[in-house]
């Protein structure tokens, strides 16, 4: 729930979803090394996918720090 209210923060309020995936990674490994630490295995594997999503991201993050990334709008309706 914690990741899904941080990506739905992000997008809310800067209307990109690449913003707030990478978030939602990062809290996803911070998730993970918290509710994890007593078993180092399974809290490095959560820390691990949590920095491979924002690598994976890496494009848009370059984009987002350019102020080039596109912005969406899911809630809009065509006018077509």
């Amino acid at each position: 729930l914690m990741i899904l209210a941080v990506f739905a923060l992000a997008y809310l309020t800067t209307r990109s979803v690449s913003l707030g995936s990478v978030l939602a990674a990062i809290t996803f490994g911070v998730g993970f090394a918290v509710l994890h630490n007593g078993n180092l295995t399974v809290m490095l594997c959560g820390i691990f996918m949590s920095a491979l999503a924002t690598f994976m991201h890496r494009q848009n993050i370059v984009r987002l720090l350019k102020g080039e990334e596109r912005k969406t709008d899911l809630f809009k309706k065509d006018k077509e």
